[in-house]
């Protein structure tokens, strides 16, 4: 089977795009191949689309909640 790849824009706002580049230079890819993780990471997350799931983030001693609607 053959696949193909589709190309689209994607237009960020600029307070959006400058935060994705300070954080692709700090993990040193590109923001491209970083905001591939990132919407990976987001469809792993609405595999559990039922009313009152949450992600929690958990760094050290902090949590933090996301809450899928």
């Amino acid at each position: 089977m053959r696949m193909t790849t589709k190309k689209d824009t994607l237009t960020l706002p600029p307070d959006l795009a400058q935060a994705l580049r300070r954080l692709a230079i700090r993990r040193q890819v590109t923001p491209v191949a970083l905001l591939r993780q990132l919407l990976r990471l987001g469809l792993l997350a609405t595999q559990w689309e039922v009313e009152g799931t949450a992600v929690v983030l958990r760094q050290a001693h902090t949590e933090q909640e996301i809450t899928l609607l």
